[in-house]
């Protein structure tokens, strides 16, 4: 499926065209660009590989984080088919640029602390036991309905 990936750097915009596949994410098209050599965008001209970060490519560590048509989402779990085709790509707008996709997340873990966004061990036992009770209570329910002694 032929497509345009247009990639905001601190420098300007620069444009790609390519055939990509319906399937692929935004971080296969990143790596699909910069494995070609040279990397060339829209008009020819050689131009340097688009920095990008990338980790777990599971959708959990948050790393590809980037505003793909404006909205922020993460590069390995949103795909060609949803974006395309026309998929327009641009740092997260709330961290310092660091090149291109690549920004500074540097204050994340300093909020983390300050906010305490963690359960200390008397709230995770608490959670636990209210998390293990609505399992059992819906255990209950679920063979109550099975055997008709209920009505739903």
């Amino acid at each position: 499926m032929k497509g345009r990936i247009i990639v905001q750097r601190k420098d300007g915009i620069v444009e790609f065209s390519g055939d990509f596949r319906p399937e692929m994410s935004v971080i296969a098209i990143l790596e699909e660009l910069n494995a070609r050599t040279p990397l060339c965008d829209i008009n020819g001209k050689e131009v340097p590989l688009v920095e990008y970060e990338c980790s777990c490519r599971q959708g959990t560590c948050g790393a590809c984080a980037m505003l793909i048509n404006g909205i922020p989402r993460l590069a390995c779990s949103t795909f060609f088919r949803d974006a395309g085709p026309v998929v327009k790509l641009a740092p997260l707008s709330k961290f310092p640029v660091i090149s291109d996709l690549k920004v500074d997340r540097s204050a994340i873990p300093e909020s983390v602390k300050t906010m305490k966004l963690w359960l200390n061990d008397d709230e995770a036992a608490l959670a636990e036991e209210a998390m293990l009770k609505e399992l059992e209570s819906s255990a209950i329910d679920d063979a109550l309905l099975k055997e008709g002694n209920i009505d739903d």
